[in-house]
């Protein structure tokens, strides 16, 4: 048995730690809306725009207007795809966070230091608005390193 140093609840092997299920289930609620909701929408955005660019650039007699808008339309689903795959991954590591387990640590801290990544190159581009983001992957990635290593209750079995 590893003890804490804080005393805190959760210091046996196995011991749900009281801070692993809120997270868990806002983990899941967010990935599942924002990851698989808006991957929907953009997906269905894209095949949008790729079916009346298309049909609009046909109806001028423009077929290279048509291959563009054809292709920014499957690009953009494919985008959205990707952003829905995110999005299951992220719900999957929530409920692995949220029954403490050790694989759900591990997928939640690949996929938020994944998100640091992609959050850092938004920032060099120039989006402050990813400042939020970067606090709460940065948030998410030590709570799951601080979780497998025994830093906050013992490390999930």
């Amino acid at each position: 048995m590893q003890n804490n140093p804080f005393g805190e609840p959760g210091s046996g092997p196995g011991v749900p730690y009281p801070q692993d299920k809120p997270l868990g289930i806002v983990m899941m609620v967010l990935n599942l809306c924002c990851g698989v909701g808006v991957g929907g929408l953009v997906v269905g955005g894209g095949a949008l725009l790729g079916g009346i660019g298309a049909a609009a650039a046909t109806q001028g007699g423009e077929t290279g207007g048509a291959v563009a808008a054809g292709a920014a339309g499957g690009l953009i689903m494919v985008l959205g795809v990707v952003t829905i795959l995110l999005g299951l991954v992220g719900a999957a590591a929530g409920y692995g966070i949220m029954n403490s387990q050790r694989w759900g640590f591990i997928l939640g801290l690949v996929g938020a230091v994944l998100n640091l990544v992609t959050t850092v190159i938004q920032l060099v581009g120039g989006n402050g608005t990813s400042v939020v983001g970067l606090v709460v992957s940065g948030a998410i990635a030590y709570y799951c390193w601080a979780r497998l290593n025994g830093k906050m209750g013992s490390p999930p079995v």
